[in-house]
């Protein structure tokens, strides 16, 4: 395959290497501080400057040694745990005190300083050298001794203490105690005045406590919205750090929407174009302060979107009535009004389309962001949808119907034989869901669906974007590259899978149509984890394997390496990418995409009749049913986990059929003459 230009940002460069994707799923980042540690194995004693970030599962150690790896050691596996040093660390503080009083790292000049011990026979090594790359696992029993030497450290051992006593809870008791914890901890965080941007000019319009959403981790935190600047301070901030503040101009935010995230209707997205967007990346791989500068060179592309400059930053609120209030908060200081494409409606959207001045394209990441989709949210990205079924020939014809997927059935349905088992599936479950279980007098209400799994989900995201984003891929497979015979290999192949498989029901994403960098935003996963300076991203790099990640070997022998494309793109990325987006924007398509928008977002969708009845769809129905809720199994929590895991559908736009489109696109120059 040829060499994408513009090669992706290498890894074992940077400032940091830790992420959030290294935490587990439901994990939360509470504290990071400073600190000297010693590790005493195998009668062998390494001290290594770095940084320990507690984590509600886990801690992490970051040496300042790239080199070294970042040491994730879980909770439940630590012995011994005490706020003072073994005796070997405790002798060998006093030896370099007595030595060197006015340098040494633990000089009695920097007290006060807090000790920290514990032992473990289990740890993840990972990131040697900034590379990802499947965790390894250690059993050898250690010693780690971790020394706060800075005077403005404020460790907290009570924290700590919790967290070890915590560890000891199982199923549900833990989860709920955990959320206490981290309720108790989030309320804690303060807004210092002297954050303030421009003090004597600022108003708060709104303070409240928040999550900030990333693909696959959150992190809990103050929001503070004043007349000038968004700001948010996060739970793990200590005060060496200076709280780690993110900040934004409101001058610069083009478009707030309210959406929902998983079953909850609470959450806010905030889309900003400026020159330093490209700093502000959502995939959560730096906790670093982020400033959005005053400067005069933010504006809009000449691009149809105009999304091209623009990031996005996504909070979730403990219910819709602070959202609502921070909407407005945010609406009546920003000036929305000039991104006309975000902030029209779904109806002027339509109209534009169907009189050829909004491309297929952008009208679909319409509909997507209009439906609660966001690429902040792997559950909720972007999907678009298979046009092509003919991978195999040398020249892709455009004039032959033959080239396209039929698009007025869902994936599922393409297969006869698989649509069958389905719509068998949920006359079964219907009948378990009236009888109950044999013999018992209790009937147990059971979700009926016809596909146990969904067309959009996180996992698929990862299987498309594994070469770009293998960090979330070993956070989503718990320290491990899927099995080759498994991963992203041929498209041809995937698509074969697509139309014969029981369970891959997969959609694509806007990647797979995005001919230029414009098509993107900032925190789409191609750009976000793109080129070292992301406006040299490249359509296709996504399917080459430019960080030469070790990917497997499958049965048949064939390396995993970058992804074998059909004939007619020459094995060429960029081509692939052109042509599939050609395909997307030609008469066939523009004549039938309708029938797949009432299927996704339309009046086709969540429907039996239509065979467009998901798992998940069938769980979030059962949470208006007042008796299954009754039965205390189908609880909002186990609804979410389960949406976060398996897919959402979008939100119903239209209640009836979408019209078909009547022109083809009109020329840019031609339309605005």
């Amino acid at each position: 395959m040829l060499s994408i230009s513009g090669r992706r940002q290498q890894q074992g460069s940077g400032q940091g290497r830790f992420s959030q994707l290294l935490q587990d799923e439901d994990e939360y980042l509470l504290y990071d501080v400073g600190v000297v540690a010693y590790l005493h194995s195998n009668q062998v004693t390494r001290s290594f400057k770095g940084r320990l970030r507690i984590g509600t599962k886990n801690m992490f150690f970051e040496p300042d040694t790239w080199s070294e790896p970042i040491i994730k050691i879980q909770w439940v596996s630590l012995k011994d745990l005490t706020m003072s040093l073994c005796d070997a660390c405790a002798s060998l503080r006093s030896v370099l005190d007595l030595q060197s009083p006015s340098e040494a790292v633990l000089s009695t000049q920097s007290r006060p300083i807090s000790e920290l011990s514990f032992s473990s026979s289990s740890c993840a090594q990972m990131r040697i050298k900034g590379f990802d790359h499947p965790y390894i696992r250690n059993t050898t029993n250690t010693k780690y001794c971790f020394i706060m030497p800075f005077p403005n450290s404020s460790f907290d051992s009570i924290l700590v203490s919790s967290l070890f006593d915590l560890a000891k809870l199982t199923g549900e008791g833990s989860i709920q105690a955990i959320k206490r914890l981290v309720g108790d901890q989030r309320s804690k965080v303060a807004f210092d005045l002297t954050w303030l941007e421009k003090p004597t000019l600022e108003v708060t319009k709104l303070d409240a406590l928040v999550n900030a959403e990333y693909p696959l981790s959150k992190i809990p935190g103050r929001i503070r919205i004043t007349n000038c600047f968004l700001y948010f301070i996060p739970i793990q901030g200590s005060r060496e750090l200076n709280a780690l503040i993110k900040r934004i101009c409101l001058k610069y935010i083009i478009y707030v929407r309210p959406m929902e995230n998983g079953i909850c209707d609470t959450a806010l997205e905030i889309r900003f174009g400026s020159s330093q967007a490209d700093k502000y990346h959502s995939d959560s791989s730096s906790v670093s302060p982020i400033k959005i500068e005053d400067g005069d060179k933010a504006g809009l592309l000449v691009s149809n979107t105009g999304l091209g400059d623009t990031s996005a930053f996504m909070v979730s609120f403990d219910d819709s009535l602070t959202r609502d209030a921070a909407l407005l908060a945010l609406e009546s200081s920003c000036p929305l009004s000039t991104h006309s494409y975000l902030n029209q409606s779904v109806q002027d959207a339509q109209r534009e389309w169907l009189h050829g001045r909004l491309s297929n394209y952008d009208y679909l990441l319409k509909l997507n962001f209009a439906s609660d989709r966001s690429f902040n949210c792997l559950s909720q990205y972007p999907v678009f949808p298979w046009v092509i079924q003919d991978f195999t020939s040398q020249v892709l014809d455009l004039e032959n119907s033959q080239t396209f997927r039929d698009l007025t059935k869902p994936i599922g349905s393409l297969n006869e034989e698989r649509l069958a088992v389905a719509r068998q599936r949920y006359r079964d479950l219907a009948e378990v869901s009236n009888t109950g279980v044999a013999g018992s007098k209790n009937t147990i209400i059971q979700p009926r669906f016809q596909y146990g799994t969904h067309y959009s989900s996180a996992a698929y995201v990862l299987y498309y974007m594994v070469r770009s984003a293998p960090d979330a891929m070993l956070r989503l497979q718990s320290g491990s590259f899927d099995k080759a015979d498994r991963s992203f290999y041929s498209v041809s192949e995937c698509w074969k899978s697509v139309c014969s498989a029981s369970s891959d029901l997969k959609e694509l994403i806007p990647e797979f149509y995005a001919s230029h960098e414009q098509d993107l935003p900032l925190d789409s996963c191609a750009r976000v984890r793109g080129a070292m300076n992301s406006m040299d991203y490249q359509p296709g790099e996504f399917l080459v394997n430019t960080l030469n990640l070790d990917l497997g070997t499958r049965q048949d022998g064939q390396l995993v390496n970058d992804v074998v494309l059909p004939p007619w793109s020459d094995n060429q990325p960029r081509k692939f990418i052109e042509l599939s987006r050609a395909a997307l924007e030609s008469d066939y398509v523009s004549e039938h995409l309708h029938h797949w928008i009432d299927l996704i977002f339309g009046y086709k969708s969540r429907s039996v009749k239509f065979d467009t009845m998901y798992y998940t769809d069938a769980l979030e129905m059962l949470l208006g049913d007042s008796k299954a809720r009754s039965q205390g199994i189908w609880t909002d929590d186990f609804v979410q986990r389960a949406v976060n895991e398996f897919g959402k559908t979008p939100k119903r736009l239209f209640g009836e059929p979408h019209p078909s489109k009547k022109c083809k696109i009109v020329d840019a120059e031609e339309h605005t003459k």
